[in-house]
């Protein structure tokens, strides 16, 4: 759970609980990536571009493990909250907060050092879950139920959806869960025409035992 500290002495706890074990691990995939794997795979990066990467955070520069761009973001994130809170207060905090991911949304941001673009991004949802975490979870039950919560959730995932705020997920799981055979046919119309194209034949001399049932339902 969040709480208020000093700004140089909140820096200096995120450094060590972050920065370190990020630049420790990424170090370590970096060379794993220059010297094994990367014998095996594609890459048109060199090893100063990702190490530029590694200390810059910037997620393009980040092919050697992309999932690491979160690390530096979520640092930049939780200390900026902390300067926020220090400098003005909690209230003040948590609307420059939501402000920062509206305009995230309205306003294409390009990528900046240690995914501070990102950060646009987040913020707002990082600011709500300190907020809600300070409000108590037994408060919340207790008020308004576990049920109207978590479909209020689901409301608000789908609708940041939409604006690619969570990568589409609950978009995509409802589509799916309405559309079921849609998904299913799609799949099997795809796998059949591709190898159609490859071999230059009908689609239903291309079933196998694994493709019959999708298949046909693709070919329908």
């Amino acid at each position: 759970m969040y709480k208020e500290k000093a700004i140089l002495m909140d820096i200096k706890k995120r450094i060590q609980t972050i920065v370190v074990p990020y630049l420790s691990f990424g170090l370590l995939v970096l060379l794993y990536w220059q010297f094994i794997e990367r014998r095996f795979r594609d890459s048109n990066r060199s090893f100063t571009d990702s190490l530029f990467g590694l200390f810059s955070g910037c997620y393009d520069n980040l092919e050697f493990n992309v999932h690491l761009w979160f690390l530096p973001c979520f640092f930049v994130t939780v200390v900026l909250l902390n300067i926020m809170v220090n400098l003005c207060n909690r209230r003040i905090a948590y609307l420059a907060s939501a402000l920062m991911s509206c305009i995230y949304i309205m306003l294409p941001i390009p990528e900046l050092l240690w995914g501070f673009n990102r950060v646009f991004k987040y913020i707002g949802f990082y600011a709500a879950g300190v907020l809600l975490a300070g409000m108590g979870v037994s408060v919340i039950k207790k008020e308004l139920g576990v049920e109207i919560v978590a479909i209020g959730l689901l409301a608000l995932n789908y609708f940041l959806s939409i604006y690619n705020l969570t990568a589409a997920l609950w978009s995509n799981i409802i589509a799916y869960s309405l559309h079921p055979w849609t998904s299913i046919s799609n799949y099997g119309e795809n796998r059949i025409n591709c190898a159609a194209q490859r071999n230059r034949c009908s689609k239903r001399e291309l079933f196998t035992c694994d493709d019959d049932c999708l298949g046909y339902i693709g070919c329908l």
